[in-house]
């Protein structure tokens, strides 16, 4: 069954090819050194579950998209807009967001189509903030991508 490397490949090649992700990596969390990671934006791919539908199959992935956050020295009370914060939080909060809308976009409407992909209607996001000691924020993406069932050898 080539459909898991097939879709792995396509995930890495539209998230290397949106402008706001610099690296992709792929595996267990615990594997990468989140606090040491040099190169940001960053998109890590966790594979899940299988779950097998007779002809078709749903790969299960969660997807971390995160950026470093930058702080100002500035106190919130002091600055112009304090509701934003002394950091750029929001920005990557709503940057990597729209990475996750438009990898959801190539996979319901790009190429991948023409492979014979699907992908559930609904996927969900949930908020990472101030995660590890480096301080990242952005979003853990879960989607699940049905592939057809064919019997190919590798």
């Amino acid at each position: 069954m080539r459909s898991f490397y097939e879709v792995t490949d396509k995930m890495r090649e539209l998230l290397l090819a949106d402008g706001d992700i610099h690296v992709v990596s792929f595996g267990d969390p615990n594997e990468v050194d989140w606090d040491k990671q040099t190169v940001f934006p960053l998109a890590h791919v966790v594979p899940g579950s299988a779950t097998l539908r007779g002809s078709t199959t749903v790969l299960s992935f969660d997807i971390a998209l995160v950026d470093k956050v930058n702080q100002t020295r500035e106190e919130d009370r002091d600055q112009h807009k304090p509701f934003q914060g002394s950091d750029n939080t929001q920005d990557i909060l709503n940057t990597q967001l729209a990475v996750a809308i438009r990898l959801r976009e190539e996979f319901r409407r790009g190429d991948t189509w023409d492979l014979g992909y699907d992908v559930e209607v609904d996927w969900s996001a949930a908020p990472l903030m101030d995660s590890y000691t480096n301080l990242l924020a952005g979003w853990v993406i879960s989607m699940d991508v049905i592939v057809p069932n064919n019997l190919m050898c590798l």
